[in-house]
């Protein structure tokens, strides 16, 4: 009885890992989050992330949109934009568990006034 229930699991487990996919793509590429000069300083890289988990089709948790992760990220550093943004979106399912995140990265600028 345990020698066929371990079985079944394995059974289980080996097509759940057969059933599984990842994708990573890149959503977006912009020069800048706003109208930059050319004189500005330069406060350093920023990333972030958000994501939605999924258990089932039930939504565990949600994703924050892209725009408020951009705005949280220039009012944590103190910038007035961002400059050479990335946007990537990372997906993953493992038969009943799923995953989506958006991956954010840029520059922080001030620009001088």
């Amino acid at each position: 009885m345990v020698r066929s229930f371990r079985s079944l699991c394995c059974l289980v487990l080996v097509l759940l890992s057969l059933a599984s996919c990842m994708m990573r793509r890149p959503a977006g590429i912009a020069p800048s989050t706003g109208p930059v000069t050319s004189a500005y300083t330069a406060l350093g890289l920023v990333e972030d992330t958000t994501c939605n988990y999924r258990y089932l089709i039930i939504p565990v948790f949600t994703k924050d949109p892209t725009y408020e992760l951009i705005d949280k990220m220039i009012k944590e550093k103190g910038a007035d934009a961002l400059v050479g943004v990335v946007v990537e979106d990372r997906s993953a399912e493992y038969g009943v568990y799923a995953s989506s995140c958006t991956i954010v990265k840029g520059l922080a600028v001030k620009i001088s006034k």
